[in-house]
């Protein structure tokens, strides 16, 4: 492993794939509806609606922040590191290796000169266990290549390569979404039909 390739690990929670947590999330919601069509008094069924809410929320919001850097400036920048980096995640049934591209960059915009390592605007995206699909991420970023940069139009120190986030993550913010909505349908429906 180099220099700039660091194995981390990610205690607690963390240790799970993103996608297992939402749909946990999203079944503990679906449990508590429930549990107000078995008992209902005139606010039992708030709490599942405002998980509902929360997770319409975070869904709505993740997909609106990732379309809207299609929007930001582009500007030309220069590669200028290139590498895979790696994160041992802990499990129940031993560790296993995730890997992300890690592009350093360079870039001019109307304020100046700025240097970024955002890949793209979601955090820990495009992380995957096969490695060559990763690293075939990183094809178009070789080191000393020139490359389209999209800059944030109100912070311009805030940049990335890509401009979209990967189909896994968008995947996750639509069942947020679509979770969240049910969930709040449910609370509302039982509160309209189920109260004594």
């Amino acid at each position: 492993m180099g220099a700039d390739v660091r194995a981390q690990m990610r205690p607690g929670l963390g240790a799970l794939p993103e996608s297992v947590l939402y749909v946990g999330a999203i079944a503990a919601a679906f449990l508590l509806a429930g549990a107000v069509v078995l008992y209902v008094d005139n606010y039992a069924w708030l709490a599942p609606f405002f998980v509902g809410v929360g997770l319409i929320t975070y869904g709505a919001g993740a997909l609106w922040r990732a379309a809207n850097v299609t929007t930001w400036l582009k500007v030309q920048g220069k590669v200028l590191k290139s590498t895979l980096g790696e994160v041992l995640i802990p499990g129940s049934y031993g560790a296993y290796t995730e890997y992300y591209p890690v592009v350093q960059f360079e870039y001019w915009s109307p304020s100046g000169h700025f240097v970024s390592n955002k890949f793209t605007i979601s955090p820990r995206d495009y992380r995957n266990a096969d490695r060559t699909e990763v690293q075939q991420s990183l094809t178009p970023y070789p080191v000393g290549a020139t490359t389209e940069v999209y800059v944030c139009p109100k912070d311009h120190r805030l940049a990335v390569l890509c401009p979209e986030v990967s189909a896994r993550r968008r995947s996750q913010y639509h069942a947020a979404l679509v979770g969240g909505a049910l969930v709040s349908a449910i609370s509302v429906w039982v509160a309209l039909h189920a109260a004594p």
